[in-house]
């Protein structure tokens, strides 16, 4: 084939691909673009073609070969092409930060020094400062909260679920291989670790029936929001790592342990002697916090988690045993457990026909617990130690009466004690209703044991389940919508590679359709792809903006929030900081850097053109997730001078990068003063009293109209913080502010003083407490990078 007959055939085939990228179908497009390279290899324009290709769907490393090869082929026109080709290139560098060839190619040509010079100066002083990635990422972890304060500073203290044992090793994790042969598991909040215990039971199980011996590793994290929960469990591990060097499991030695776990892990109240060995396990948990030596080999704990477990299991020692007596605890739980066990084992489409049923050869002691509160000691430490209560039993379980069933409880009055390990002492003083130490003995043996024996779960990579408002929701549907804004299961895979693989009770996926309480079920998602999405199974770029926008505004003006029962309220929890966390996700599946940041720098800019709304339903309606709307222009001005700091601080681990995100390190501002709330907003003296009090601020914050005085306010003298630590003792919040805004508050106080207040999102009131100047109530502190 002559020359000119490859071009002309190149061009046609170029023309065609064009069609393809117009339409919006890149990887058709690049297709024919590399098939016309081929056939005409000496002609530039259809490598200029594969550069912008390869630029949109985000794969800047072919953006920038075929944008130098087009380039070299051009010849004669060289300095043309490299002028058309630089903003590219130059892009493609920075959001694959290779900012040190970034800088080479500004060398040759100086007039693009003013956009991308500055901001490459701040990415190396950024790296030089900051160069460890994995440090700076583990900093944001810890100082950086990722959830709003509440009015409750101290969460609740879950020391028992009321779900099955579900075991996390199946066929998927027996039959996978790694280089170093070891399995992970992680448990977020690890409660009672009834899912540890029932995964380690199917490990072993496994293991003892192979006809090979295994070497396989097994690495656990467990994690949870509570201090109480991992000191309890850490207790556990002991006396488990304390049976396991007992040679005779028949021994007294071993019934004695295993009696202590029993107890500990089941009842209200315990023996004496359990009590006993209780605290001299506390006394070794301590010891071995303090010196890591003595800590089990296989069990680490973070440093920085150790003085709080500490703490907790020093008021076991003493503070917690002053809350309540024995015959505190037992009246209220015989009463909660006589009143309510229909309520709480009746659930049967939840936990099966047989989730009110004692273990088979239980039903006498269930009969009498419900009676007495006690649950029994093997016979061997009764007539060891408490040869007077074998007794009462024994007459208890021939008569049944009212007589001997005081009798018995008389006796555990005076003699039990009450389990310490289930008691928080900080939540237990703040909390108004009476105390709650509900546990489900004979409904929790019955899940741990014979579910974890039984069930073969199908394959998985994630189980979930919510407990915190379960009736709310009639399918995953919902509650997906209402939390992700997010509605089917083609988008939750486009946006997360995770897909719905089925449910604990009856193994197929019902994500659409409605079902009693679907939610408090164990939802199992597999995690379909280890590698980024291809271009074609993304969302298109509008449908990606529009979400976001979608997401930022609901994060940013949530709907209200009416009063309503704990069980059924649903919580706002999530500051703008997930936005980051999001992006960064959205960049590893896949999505291209230049459509993530063109968002986020809108969002900076104040420039968010959307047909996206914030929420109007409580919870979100589905047809509210899918509405179509006309463009409009939002002010999102209040919140950018926190978008531009959290910015700030994750670019040195944000996977991306342009000129237009990198600004200043900020500096911290602590010691806010403030009134009890969820939001810190910081208005001028101009906003009247009646401006900051009314009902209907969500609404008049939403509508774009500047022509009255609080869109003035909002447009012009109004920050709102979302990220932020609330110290109810100190009336301080904590937070990270960029240094331009301090300055610009401490430089406005002449003309208006500004005002600290809070501002709550369920109900979008401001604090009645008086508000704080920022001239008596803002304090400086050190700088996220210190000079």
């Amino acid at each position: 084939m002559s020359t000119q007959n490859a071009q002309a055939e190149s061009a046609a085939i170029r023309e065609e691909g064009n069609v393809f990228y117009k339409q919006g179908k890149i990887i058709q497009a690049i297709e024919l673009y590399r098939k016309a390279s081929v056939i005409s290899p000496d002609d530039s324009v259809p490598f200029s073609n594969l550069s912008a290709a390869y630029f949109e769907v985000g794969d800047y490393r072919q953006c920038i070969g075929t944008a130098n090869q087009a380039i070299r082929l051009g010849k004669d026109k060289k300095d043309t092409l490299s002028q058309k080709f630089l903003p590219r290139i130059l892009k493609s560098y920075m959001h694959t930060h290779q900012f040190d060839n970034a800088r080479s190619s500004l060398v040759q040509d100086s007039g693009h020094w003013k956009v991308y010079g500055p901001a490459l100066d701040q990415a190396d002083a950024i790296s030089a400062a900051l160069p460890d990635k994995s440090l700076t990422r583990a900093r944001i972890i810890k100082e950086l909260p990722r959830y709003k304060p509440a009015l409750k500073t101290i969460p609740e203290y879950y020391n028992q679920g009321h779900d099955r044992a579900n075991s996390l090793y199946d066929d998927l994790v027996a039959s996978s291989s790694s280089p170093e042969n070891q399995a992970c598991f992680f448990f977020g909040g690890i409660g009672d670790a009834r899912h540890l215990y029932a995964t380690l039971i199917s490990i072993a199980r496994s293991e003892q029936a192979s006809s090979r011996p295994s070497d396989r590793k097994y690495h656990f994290t467990v994690n949870d929001i509570k201090a109480e929960t991992l000191a309890r469990n850490l207790l556990f591990f002991i006396l488990l790592q304390d049976v396991s060097e007992i040679d005779d499991p028949t021994s007294e030695e071993s019934t004695f342990n295993l009696t202590t776990i029993f107890f500990l892990y089941s009842d209200q109240i315990i023996p004496p002697y359990v009590f006993s060995h209780l605290q001299r396990i506390i006394i070794r948990a301590i010891s071995a916090l303090s010196s890591p030596s003595e800590l089990p080999t296989w069990i680490y704990i973070n440093e920085g988690d150790k003085a709080l477990l500490i703490d907790v299991l020093v008021s076991w020692q003493g503070r917690a045993l002053q809350l309540y007596s024995t015959a505190d605890v037992l009246a209220l739980s015989v009463k909660r457990e006589s009143n309510a066990t229909d309520a709480l084992f009746g659930l049967t489409s939840m936990l099966g026909p047989e989730g009110d049923a004692a273990p088979k050869g239980c039903e006498g002691e269930q009969a009498s617990y419900l009676e007495t509160g006690m649950l029994y000691p093997p016979d061997t430490l009764l007539r060891k130690h408490e040869s007077s209560l074998k007794k009462s039993i024994i007459n208890f379980e021939r008569s049944r009466g009212s007589t001997q069933a005081k009798k018995i409880q008389d006796y555990l009055n005076s003699e039990w004690k009450v389990n310490v390990t289930l008691l928080d002492i900080h939540f237990v003083r703040q909390q108004e209703h009476e105390l709650d130490m509900t546990l489900e003995p004979f409904n929790l043996t019955d899940h741990f044991y014979a579910q974890s024996g039984l069930e073969k779960p199908s394959i998985q990579n994630i189980t979930s389940n919510c407990k915190r408002n379960t009736p709310r929701w009639g399918s995953i549907q919902q509650f997906n919508n209402e939390y992700l804004f997010i509605s089917d299961k083609d988008t939750l895979f486009k946006l997360t590679q995770v897909k719905l693989v089925g449910n604990h009770t009856s193994g197929a996926p019902t994500y659409t359709t409605s079902s009693f309480w679907p939610m408090c079920d164990y939802i199992r998602w597999q995690k379909i792809k280890a590698k980024p999405h291809s271009f074609s199974l993304l969302l298109s770029r509008p449908a990606l903006t529009k979400w976001l926008y979608a997401l930022f505004l609901k994060l940013a003006i949530p709907f209200y929030r009416p009063p309503e029962d704990w069980m059924q309220l649903i919580y706002t929890p999530l500051n703008l900081t997930i936005f980051l966390r999001l992006l960064t996700q959205l960049r590893d599946i896949g999505y291209p850097s230049h459509w993530l940041t063109d968002i986020l720098a809108n969002i900076l800019e104040n420039d968010v053109v959307t047909t996206a709304r914030p929420p109007e339903t409580y919870p979100l309606k589905i047809d509210e997730a899918h509405s179509e709307h006309p463009l409009k222009r939002f002010q999102v001005r209040p919140f950018m001078p926190e978008m531009r700091t959290l910015t700030t601080i994750f670019q040195r681990i944000l996977p991306f990068s342009n000129s237009s995100l990198l600004s200043q390190p900020p500096e911290l501002a602590r010691g806010i003063r403030a009134a009890p709330g969820l939001r810190p907003c910081l208005p001028p003296r101009k906003a009247s009293h009646t401006e900051r009090s009314t009902p209907d601020l969500r609404s008049r914050f939403i509508n774009h109209d500047s022509s009255n005085s609080f869109g003035d306010f909002r447009d012009g003298g109004l920050v709102m913080w979302t990220t932020f630590e609330w110290k109810a003792k100190t009336d301080t919040a904590s937070l990270w502010m960029d240094e331009g805004v301090v300055q610009l508050m401490q430089l406005m106080q002449e003309a208006a003083e500004w005002y600290i207040s809070i501002l709550r999102t369920d109900n979008w009131r401001l604090s009645p407490r008086r508000p704080v100047s920022v001239r008596e109530g803002l304090k400086k502190g050190r700088k996220w990078i210190e000079e």
